[in-house]
């Protein structure tokens, strides 16, 4: 009679576990819409890889978010920096603030990816022939057979947002790293009027692109 109870018993306890878990699918589960950001993914599943004796590094597309405003954009003020994002034209990826890409970092670039540091920028800029540093347009054409070879490195002028001013697509972009220059600052990979800048310290409120990176 025991032995029957007992065994009963076990029977409910997994009818009842079963019963729970029943019409539960396990990637809906985990697929969670972010408040700001909604659903977050690359434009593509392209990478790019860029390596030299020392370094090597796989870079993903563009990020795009699903929550990002179609118009408008407030990064906020110093000592009020706000998260926020803004989506940007088809196939350039979107444009967030520096603090949405800071405390996001881990939905933003997902799994074994990162958001770049300021060395991750150095090193990149290094492993395709630069020295790490500013590079003025008038050095040679070393920004348009990089950067903005599409087939190198997937770079795409894609503008920039901040409080004042939408800055359209073309060969303007800067990317936002997750390491913070000072309280008003962080920094980011720049490509402007043909100059690039892998450590650019920049305005929190901006609104930019953003690239994740692993290591191989």
């Amino acid at each position: 009679m025991k032995e029957l109870l007992y065994s009963t018993m076990i029977l409910s306890l997994v009818f009842a576990v079963s019963c729970d878990d029943k019409g539960k699918d396990p990637e809906q589960e985990q697929e969670q819409e972010h408040p700001l950001l909604g659903i977050v993914s690359f434009k593509s599943d392209s990478t790019w890889t860029i390596s030299n004796d020392t370094i090597t590094q796989e870079w993903s597309d563009v990020v795009m978010a699903s929550g990002c405003k179609k118009d408008g954009f407030n990064g906020g003020r110093p000592s009020s920096y706000r998260a926020d994002c803004r989506q940007n034209n088809p196939g350039y990826g979107d444009l967030f603030s520096w603090r949405a890409v800071s405390e996001n970092k881990d939905l933003l670039c997902p799994n074994d990816w990162r958001v770049p540091t300021r060395e991750d920028f150095r090193d990149l800029d290094i492993a395709m022939g630069g020295n790490g540093e500013l590079r003025p347009s008038w050095v040679d054409n070393f920004v348009e057979n990089t950067y903005l070879n599409y087939s190198v490195w997937g770079g795409v002028g894609g503008g920039i947002y901040n409080n004042y001013d939408y800055g359209s697509p073309s060969n303007v972009f800067f990317y936002w790293s997750q390491t913070e220059a000072n309280a008003n600052r962080g920094f980011a990979l720049s490509c402007i009027t043909g100059s690039i800048h892998p450590q650019s310290d920049e305005d929190k409120d901006n609104g930019f692109q953003l690239r994740c990176v692993r290591n191989n």
